[in-house]
């Protein structure tokens, strides 16, 4: 009994664990797709309105 709810706390928190880092990668990447995006966006609108 006290070995299955052990294992049921690990497999919860395991589960609480992943949960967590799916929301810091879709909290993350788009952060960093902006960052990357940036100066290029950055580049691409400065030489349009200067040529």
């Amino acid at each position: 009994m006290r070995a299955s709810a052990s294992l049921t706390v690990m497999l919860l928190g395991h589960v609480r664990y992943r949960h967590l880092q799916v929301r810091v990668v879709h909290l993350l990447l788009p952060m960093a797709i902006l960052c990357y995006i940036a100066p290029y966006s950055y580049i691409i609108a400065h030489y349009y309105l200067t040529h």
